[in-house]
């Protein structure tokens, strides 16, 4: 057994029990973030859908609490930026903004995946599991980390994470860049 070879060669989220919860969220992130093709590209075949949806609700509950951080420090700033599933009950405090949030967050991820399972098929022809869809989607949410940065973080974070949904489909279904992007809309 080789540790190392293994998380090498796989998502180092799904491989938590070998190299420690930390370790596993930061090298999962810095490798979608930085090396999206390679990253995505290894996915391989659906499996483990409950630790991707974990990262992605722990993403999303760091990015709804940033944003509600900065609105409690800067509320008359930060009131105009939206753009996230989750800012109407962002209104209240504490854990229950994280959980209803992270509900509106999941119902979102839902959506999202039966839509682009809709589009690729109607694109492509090709039936795509909708695990494989939603680990993609739920590792691509990675840049909304960027939600700690002030005013515009959200923003930025948001637009990246949609670029690395494109990317995430072309090179893990490996389709051309157009059916990724309609995989997208």
């Amino acid at each position: 057994w080789d540790s190392e070879r293994v998380v090498a060669a796989a998502v180092p989220w799904e491989h938590i029990r070998d190299i420690g919860l930390l370790k596993a969220f930061g090298q999962t992130v810095w490798q979608t973030l930085l090396k999206p093709g390679r990253f995505f590209g290894s996915l391989g075949a659906p499996r483990k859908l409950g630790l991707a949806v974990a990262f992605y609700l722990v993403v999303t509950a760091l990015q709804t609490y940033m944003f509600q951080a900065w609105m409690q420090l800067f509320p008359e700033s930060v009131s105009g930026f939206g753009g996230f599933p989750g800012n109407a009950v962002l209104s209240s405090s504490g854990l229950a903004i994280i959980l209803v949030a992270a509900l509106v967050w999941l119902l979102f991820l839902a959506a999202v995946t039966g839509l682009s399972v809709l589009l690729l098929r109607l694109i492509s022809g090709r039936v795509t599991p909708v695990p494989a869809i939603m680990r993609v989607m739920a590792y691509a949410s990675a840049p909304m980390l960027l939600g700690v940065i002030p005013f515009i973080g959200v923003v930025l974070g948001q637009i990246w994470a949609m670029l690395l949904f494109v990317l995430g489909c072309k090179h893990a279904f490996r389709l051309k860049f157009f059916a990724a992007v309609v995989a997208f809309l």
